[in-house]
């Protein structure tokens, strides 16, 4: 290997380094972005909203537990669920409480955020 090849491959292994440092510098500010979301989220939620999460997280009493909490503010429950689900979308960007079913239950891809939050 002549002297013009050791510095081609040399700048080529640099050139990769950076490269793979900026993929990793983005991924980190997008992190930190995303628990900024996440903390404003939690900040605009009520404490009855928390403990609506906390019972479809772990599927727990879930029914009671929304109905109670639906009697206590004097609305439907799936109100209840929109209402979160609103702010999620305004906070997040996205959905977090899937409805599809009679059985609402938290969106796999948020489920380990709503757990670390709750």
């Amino acid at each position: 290997m002549d002297l013009r090849e050791f510095i081609d491959k040399t700048q080529s292994l640099l050139d990769r380094l950076k490269s793979t440092f900026e993929i990793y510098e983005g991924f980190q500010y997008q992190r930190d972005d995303r628990n900024v979301e996440w903390q404003n989220f939690r900040e605009k939620i009520s404490q009855d909203q928390i403990e609506i999460l906390t019972a479809i997280a772990t599927q727990e009493n879930l029914q009671d537990t929304i109905k109670k909490i639906a009697e206590r503010n004097i609305t439907m429950p799936s109100l209840l669920i929109d209402d979160i689900n609103k702010i999620a979308y305004d906070t997040l960007g996205e959905i977090i409480i899937e409805t599809n079913n009679e059985i609402p239950k938290i969106a796999n891809d948020y489920l380990l955020m709503v757990e670390t939050m709750i």
